[in-house]
């Protein structure tokens, strides 16, 4: 964020105690989180809006690695579904 190096004169922010995002509910809970510490004014809106790009980059990977994992255990029943009708033939 642009908050990463101390403005002048105001003293570093402490840690803004968002949810955990090791999953797509908390990337959720996250969001809902910095809108309501923008609407409190304790972050400012162009900060809210660098968070939310962060957990939307986070929400993509999560997703992507949902999806590799699904595309995983297709090839894999698809390959057990071969190996066995090539032995019942």
């Amino acid at each position: 964020m642009s908050d990463d190096i101390p403005s002048r004169g105001r003293p570093p922010r402490p840690p803004l105690g968002l949810p955990d995002t090791s999953d797509l509910a908390g990337v959720n809970a996250a969001e809902i989180a910095v809108v309501r510490l923008a609407s409190d004014r304790i972050i400012t809106s162009r900060e809210a809006v660098e968070l939310t790009q962060m957990l939307d980059h986070r929400r993509r990977a999560l997703t992507d690695l949902d999806h590799d994992r699904r595309m995983r255990a297709i090839e894999k029943a698809n390959k057990e579904r071969a190996a066995g009708a090539g032995a019942s033939s």
